[in-house]
């Protein structure tokens, strides 16, 4: 079903989408109609069939909200997506950079454009209670009211998708072995249970996909690159219950799921049996951050307990089992690597042209030679030269670039194996780097260094030391429009919370042992090269510690094994230490994977990992 436009409004719009969705809010008297980029979960990278906001906008990247009102389109987007949405949308688009100065937040815009006694429409199901929240109360003082689209009802999009629009997906769960897991869900269950109780909690909801995977010790297949399975999932004292496609379950994860007390019933049916159990006075807990509004909304306020998931930090801090799977993923990871690079540099010196997109697809064959290989866990950046700049470029066949001596390139791919994720991003030159590329890469590793180098105190939320990667950069006026790391789940999603390392006071969860967190500083100038420098890295607790404070101080370890290459490095711009680092790194990478790669690619190792020539030029007077 698609909305008749016959009934229009006044506009000189002439996208038949944008004029379908504005005639949906003109019969619902709605003035502004807010398209997000969440699903139902929230997901960073949302199944085809939820991409709502890149069909009505034609925007593809992984964040941005689109606001459309009865005369203005609008996105708001981070720094990662700047040159990206410039490129994609049409100049009848205002793209509001989130972080620029006097660049309002959407919710401000909303009010001082909207105005007083009109009406924002949203689709509950896709947007966090927590913004829900935030959004009602700075709209209560403007008399501005919200329209929310019914649960049983279709979100106006889907209806002008019409039969175009993709189909829930299907793909079949699967079993993560208890050997990569390294708890059982039984243990998990007692454990979410027991805190429970001492919220007085008789349910736990949840709607996030990786905090549900790993509370069943399961892998799904229906968002592209996520290892996740759309559903819900609903703990109380005594049951278990899994809401979703019952088709995705084979006979083999069925009889497990029984052995481990879950249950499973109708994806659709989780907003009514929510409904059922409030009915019964049965308080219930959801976080806030989340859940989806219309879940949380299901829940009479004095029978909900909002309140941070524990599931989230468990998930988090890795157990032994899991960050033994995270090194050997990683290992593999960095002979597949190692195995390209050699090819790619032979390849590429020798004047062969190689596009952007074979070149991944080339990574990709290598890396699904090694043990365990599931898939990718992200779709690869790949950006030779101007493209490099474009923070998450997405190189398309026929529109992407090729490969040459003059530039730089960058790529940050990464893989999903049964026991283990990674993410990694290296920039590499081919040819004869200059002085403007060697020191933009130089300042960069400074910034990776300083941080990968820091001790700290545990418990510092990741805010507080986001300057150390960024230090040497701002001191010669650069800085790049990103966060500095993110979490990693084990053989799960690859951008993971709650910890994150960030400028903004939103990266304030504390960073503890047994985390896993990305480093990866970068410098973007538009129009001629991107460098970015990324490893995954252990957190873990080192020997010092403050008897007085009562407070033990952790550390980075890389899990990460690949060269950085070294022609990049002006050591005049380094100090003694920082290259010692360099040199440490390199015998790491040397020792971990020269008895492991062929032998063509144990020479370039060799040459790769060599410790840095000292000798400093002189700098004329």
């Amino acid at each position: 079903m698609t909305y008749d436009s016959s009934d229009k409004i006044e506009t000189f719009e002439n996208c038949p989408k944008i004029i379908q969705l504005r005639s949906y809010m003109a019969s619902k008297t709605i003035d502004a109609f807010i398209v997000p980029s969440d699903d139902p979960h929230l997901s960073e990278y949302p199944s085809k069939c939820f991409k709502r906001r890149e069909f009505i906008s034609g925007f593809t990247g992984s964040a941005g909200t689109v606001v459309i009102t009865k005369t203005k389109k609008l996105l708001w987007t981070d720094g990662r997506y700047f040159l990206q949405s410039e490129k994609e949308l049409d100049s009848s688009w205002k793209i509001m950079k989130h972080g620029v100065k006097d660049v309002p937040k959407m919710s401000d815009w909303l009010i001082e454009n909207v105005g007083k006694n009109k009406c924002v429409g949203i689709d509950p199901l896709v947007h966090s209670s927590k913004f829900y929240e935030e959004l009602s109360e700075k709209f209560k003082s403007k008399e501005i009211t919200i329209f929310r689209v019914p649960y049983n009802e279709s979100n106006p999009v889907d209806m002008i998708w019409g039969k175009d629009r993709p189909s829930l997906p299907n793909g079949p769960i699967r079993i993560h072995a208890l050997k990569y897991a390294g708890e059982t869900v039984q243990s998990k269950l007692e454990n979410i249970r027991s805190e429970m109780k001492k919220k007085k909690a008789d349910a736990m909801v949840l709607c996030l996909l990786d905090e549900i995977a790993y509370m069943l010790n399961i892998r799904g297949s229906d968002i592209e690159f996520n290892p996740v399975a759309i559903s819900y999932l609903i703990i109380t004292d005594e049951s278990c219950i899994l809401f979703i496609n019952s088709e995705k379950i084979t006979n083999e994860v069925n009889e497990y799921l029984k052995d481990a007390g879950v249950t499973n019933e109708p994806y659709e049916n989780v907003i009514s049996f929510i409904e059922q159990m409030v009915s019964d006075k049965k308080s219930v807990w959801t976080d806030p951050s989340k859940v989806n509004a219309a879940v949380y909304l299901a829940v009479p306020k004095n029978q909900r307990i909002a309140d941070t998931s524990p599931i989230s930090m468990a998930k988090a801090i890795k157990n032994s089992s899991e960050m033994a799977g995270m090194k050997n993923a990683h290992i593999r990871d960095g002979v597949a690597l190692c195995e390209f690079f050699c090819w790619l540099e032979s390849e590429v010196k020798s004047g062969k042209k190689i596009s952007e997109v074979e070149l991944d697809q080339v990574l990709t064959e290598y890396r699904s030679r090694k043990e365990l290989y599931h898939d990718k866990s992200f779709e690869t950046i790949s950006g030779y030269g101007p493209n490099g700049a474009i923070i998450h470029y997405t190189a398309k066949e026929g529109e992407c670039g090729t490969l040459g001596t003059d530039s730089m390139f960058l790529l940050d791919s990464g893989a999903q194996y049964l026991d283990g994720t990674t993410d990694v991003t290296r920039t590499v030159h081919f040819g004869v780097p200059s002085m403007e590329e060697k020191k933009a890469f130089s300042l960069v590793l400074k910034g990776y260094i300083g941080l990968e180098s820091l001790v700290f105190p545990e418990g510092t939320p990741g805010c507080l030391i986001d300057s150390f990667a960024r230090k040497d950069l701002w001191k010669n006026g650069m800085d790049y429009n990103h966060g500095t790391g993110h979490g990693v789940g084990a053989a799960l999603i690859v951008h993971e919370g709650p910890h994150g390392i960030g400028k903004g006071l939103g990266n304030d969860n504390p960073i503890k042992a047994g985390m896993i967190v990305s480093n990866e500083p970068g410098y973007y100038l538009k129009g001629k090269f991107g460098v970015r420098i990324e490893n995954l890295l252990e957190i873990y607790k080192t020997d010092l510690r403050n008897e007085e404070m009562r407070q033990d101080f952790l550390a980075f370890r890389p899990l990460t094994l690949v060269p950085l290459q070294q022609d990049l490095v002006d050591v005049n711009l380094m100090s003694h230490e920082e290259l010692d680092w360099l040199d440490d790194y390199h015998k790491n990478v040397w020792d971990s994977l020269s008895l492991l790669v062929n032998d063509q690619t144990k020479v370039w190792l060799r040459d790769m990992t060599l410790p840095l020539s000292r000798q400093r030029t002189k700098m004329p007077r």
